[in-house]
């Protein structure tokens, strides 16, 4: 049994998302405020212990525009049942595939409501939504701001009132047909799903307080989770302590019965015990619960010197054993629970803090292992599922690619943003120029940076990948702060990632060379200037501007703008530094051309001033021209192709307001369409 979709609405940024799961692992990657932390937590709310888990504040922005129109319709007095139907509700939908339990339905039994033998899905819905009868303490007196109001007292005055009003609601759902449904109590939902959460952790750098002892917290818990077992070693290891403990209350008693038989003389001074007899005792309660209570210590013994406390170890050791001990006791409470749940579904946030690179691959690749471990010393395996967030490219390159989920927050109109969920996997299947065997191998090889970079460039080779960053810190400070990656492809792969830019739907430069070639005397293609050239060997190129007609460096010279840029992505190929003047084909061609006072090249013809500049470019190893350029010497003039692309990739995005008044917003919505069916 394994949840195989989760689909949330209208929690935060996750107005409506699917995300599918991976047998074992999903890893959930993108940029900062994306929604990733958003997924665990509507979940662990959801199954928290209150019947009313989440906040007016939880519900997404676009929501609270639809509180207003339900109490509009209210106002108009409109059939209750079509204004409940119009209200704003938190869902989570679960769905649940069974195929290996077909002998054993368990707990899941009272949601499995179709009547097909060969189908063996479930889906469990759980809704915040008005509880019935509810309607009236929802909007009565509630007013409804104009257009000239703030609608700050309207949204308090709300929050209270959805506190009061709203609740959990449960029901099994045919997932084929929406009308065969039954209402169900969400006890019937905890037989069939434990959660678990190992938050990111704070913290663990402060040795300056007791909070720095996160493992002996850690290790408290796990020991009393262990003593409600009776056959656990800690259970056994309880009962020694409490017999132990019988002793030592007697001699205690005993000891500070006699002081205090000895300092009865100096009570009688004071008329203690008095006419009524009065004595006192004392009597000692000691228990494992007390004891291990803020005096558990997780030290590191020493052969030489003494125990070294928690802190001295490194930040990266006691993170990881902070997690592992975490996995450790999710898996006891899932023992210890009287009929244990078929599911376990378990969120990791940010695991990589403090992890070096290695660390963090191994943990993701040996969680499968954990499992395996873990099951192989309890009477029953561990139907164990991780959902793990993070900002790693390490982690995301560790793990195939079908088991990464791709976050994306968009701007929807004014003011709202929503998560759209990208699956890799399911668009490679769909989309067959997605090659992502291809992918997967080149991205495990150099970084999966791209799931979380605002922008990326994708370049050729050393030069540009050492003098583009000097370009970029020289441009404004908006520039700067970008989250920009930079990844080197190489000309005969550039395009083979377009097809992954587009679906990621992030903003791309793609730096390239023009690579004129024409034939010589036995009819090959060789390496020419670019307006002696008849073609193009640039692959990027290629499949850019397609082969028909033959692409030749004229053709290409006479290149629009706007047919540089496709979608999110640009196309940056050398050009002329002033209008009909000669053109490099290189990198360093160019730049040699935009430098004349540098390099002084030969005048004359566009042909004799490209070869000019072709021949002292061969002058230089391509490292020591970035070396050069880069590091030693400052001042020049950037070439023009590049400072066109950079414009280009910095220019300000279209903001929300924008999109309400323009044509992209529609593209928009069937973009977000399109990502939800994927």
């Amino acid at each position: 049994m394994r949840i195989t979709k989760l689909e949330i609405k209208n929690f935060r940024l996750l107005r409506e998302v699917s995300v599918q799961l991976d047998a074992r692992t999903t890893v959930v990657v993108g940029r900062n405020n994306s929604g990733k932390t958003s997924l665990g937590e509507v979940v662990k709310r959801i199954f928290a212990g209150s019947s009313a888990p989440f906040n007016a504040e939880d519900f997404s922005a676009a929501a609270w525009s639809e509180f207003q129109a339900a109490l509009s319709m209210y106002k108009t007095d409109a059939e209750n049942e079509e204004v409940r139907k119009s209200l704003p509700r938190i869902e989570i939908r679960m769905h649940i595939d069974y195929s290996d339990n077909i002998d054993d339905y368990g707990a899941l039994s009272p949601f499995i409501i179709d009547l097909d033998d060969t189908r063996t899905d479930a889906l469990i819905v759980v809704s915040y939504e008005l509880a019935p009868g509810r309607l009236n303490r929802l909007f009565d007196g509630l007013a409804i701001p104009t257009k000239d109001e703030e609608p700050t007292e309207f949204y308090r005055a709300l929050t209270t009132r959805i506190a009061k009003t709203y609740r959990r609601r449960v029901w099994a759902e045919d997932s084929r047909d929406s009308t065969n449904v039954r209402q169900l109590e969400f006890s019937d939902v905890e037989k069939v799903i434990q959660i678990g959460h190992v938050g990111a952790q704070r913290g663990l750098d402060d040795v300056t307080t007791k909070d720095s002892d996160v493992l002996a917290k850690v290790m408290e818990r796990l020991f009393n989770t262990s003593m409600t077992d009776g056959e656990s070693a800690e259970s056994r290891t309880s009962t020694l302590v409490d017999e132990a403990l019988v002793n030592v209350h007697k001699t205690i008693d005993t000891n500070f019965n006699d002081n205090l038989v000895a300092l009865e003389p100096i009570f009688k001074l004071f008329g203690f015990p008095g006419a009524a007899g009065t004595r006192i005792a004392t009597q000692t309660t000691l228990n494992i619960q007390s004891m291990l209570s803020n005096y558990t210590k997780v030290g590191y013994p020493s052969e030489i010197g003494p125990s070294l406390p928690e802190a001295y170890n490194g930040l990266g050791t006691r993170n990881l054993l902070h997690i592992l001990l975490q996995l450790v006791g999710l898996h006891r409470t899932w023992l210890q629970e009287g009929q244990q749940a078929g599911l376990h579904l378990i969120f990791i946030e940010e695991p990589e803090a403090h992890l070096h690179p290695q660390m963090q691959e191994i943990f993701i690749r040996q969680l499968g292992e954990i499992v395996k471990k873990l099951s192989a010393e309890a009477p029953q395996k561990w139907p164990a599922q991780f959902v793990v967030s993070t900002h790693s490219s390490h982690i995301a390159n560790a793990v195939e690619f079908k088991a990464v989920r791709y976050f994306l927050d968009k701007p929807v109109r004014r003011g709202i943003r929503h998560t759209v969920v990208k699956d890799l996997q399911l668009a490679a299947d769909r989309d067959s120029q997605i090659d992502s065997r291809f992918l997967h191998q080149y991205l495990t090889l150099t970084s999966s940076d791209l799931f979380f970079a605002d922008k990326a460039i994708l370049i050729e080779g050393t030069t540009e990948r050492l003098i583009v960053p000097k370009l970029i810190a020289e441009m404004s400070e908006e520039a700067r702060s970008d989250y920009v990656t930079l990844l080197e492809v190489g000309g005969a792969y550039a395009h083979k990632f377009f097809p992954l830019i587009d679906f990621l739907e992030l903003k791309c430069l793609i730096v390239t060379d023009l690579d004129a070639v024409s034939r010589n005397q036995n009819n090959r293609l060789t390496a020419s200037t670019v307006h002696a050239g008849s073609a193009t060997s640039n692959e990027a190129i290629k499949a850019w501007f397609g082969t028909e007609p033959p692409l030749t460096p004229a053709i290409l010279l006479t290149t629009k703008a706007s047919d540089k840029v496709f979608q999110h992505r640009r196309i940056a190929f050398q050009v002329p530094e002033i209008d009909e003047g000669p053109c490099g084909r290189t990198f360093e061609d160019a730049f040699i051309l935009a430098n004349p006072e540098l390099f002084k090249p030969a005048a004359g013809t566009l042909y004799e001033r490209e070869t000019a500049a072709r021949e002292l470019a061969l002058q230089y190893k391509k490292s020591d021209f970035a070396v050069e350029f880069a590091v030693d010497k400052t001042g020049w003039q950037t070439p023009r192709y590049l400072t066109e692309g950079l414009d280009w990739l910095f220019a300000p995005e279209e903001t929300g307001e924008d999109l309400e008044d323009s044509v992209a917003s529609a593209a928009v919505g069937d973009a977000m369409e399109h990502a939800d069916e994927l």
